[in-house]
């Protein structure tokens, strides 16, 4: 649809810049990033990652985002990530001040009202995206804009959006020159790649203090869960695609 959008994956605050692989935690994909895009390409638009894990400092990230001219970025962050986003966001209307900026994730839909402070931020999505950061892009590529700045987010059928893109990332990684034995780092030694995480729900029905809260923000607080045949094509998919040897 003529609009090319940028995914940022700002998880740096850990391990730091060139961190990709270097450990277990910096092995994944971002599921929400990777369901975003499928969602987006279903759609016709051209959709590419900036993981931040990948490259080696801002200057790196500057250039990257210059030769990638986006015409929109999508910006996710946990709390945790809530310093290297703000610094992406900046360096993006710097770089591109006509870039349409978006955020969402789980510090988004938590700390909403702290959120709606960031400088350099046009849009912020709550909750679940897939059915709603579509629905922006569509309103942009015909020359909208939406009055409000805070896009709620509506919870899709499961079974019915795209597989995750986990191709984002892949391809990404590929670019930096990092090793695609596996798409994933596998979670112990006992499970071998090639190895990938599968989201087969959302919402969960433990009630564990440091995380059951903000599930209930982010999903609500009924559990849904795709259907069994939805999640074994998946499976398929990963075994013909990868030829996954496990999962969790």
């Amino acid at each position: 649809m003529g609009l090319k959008v940028t995914l940022i994956y700002p998880g740096i605050a850990g391990r730091g810049w060139n961190s990709l692989k270097q450990g277990m935690d910096a092995g994944w994909i971002s599921h929400g990033l990777a369901s975003l895009s499928a969602a987006a390409k279903a759609e016709g638009f051209d959709v590419n990652l900036i993981d931040l894990r990948a490259l080696s400092g801002w200057d790196h990230f500057r250039e990257v985002l210059a030769e990638r001219d986006p015409d929109v970025i999508g910006v996710t962050m946990m709390s945790v990530d809530y310093n290297p986003a703000r610094q992406a966001l900046a360096i993006a209307k710097e770089v591109k001040p006509t870039v349409v900026t978006v955020i969402g994730g789980p510090h988004v839909t938590i700390a909403l009202q702290d959120s709606l402070r960031i400088p350099h931020v046009d849009y912020l999505v709550t909750g679940e995206g897939e059915i709603t950061f579509p629905r922006l892009l569509r309103a942009l590529a015909q020359g909208e804009r939406p009055p409000y700045r805070v896009l709620r987010g509506e919870p899709p059928d499961l079974d019915a959006i795209p597989f995750s893109d986990r191709d984002l990332f892949l391809e990404e990684w590929k670019k930096w020159g990092y090793d695609l034995d596996s798409p994933e780092v596998p979670f112990v030694e006992e499970l071998p790649p090639p190895f990938a995480t599968i989201i087969a729900g959302r919402g969960c029905i433990y009630n564990c203090t440091f995380c059951k809260p903000g599930e209930d923000y982010l999903f609500g607080k009924r559990v849904r869960r795709r259907s069994v045949d939805n999640v074994l094509a998946e499976l398929r998919m990963l075994v013909d695609r990868y030829h996954l040897a496990s999962f969790m």
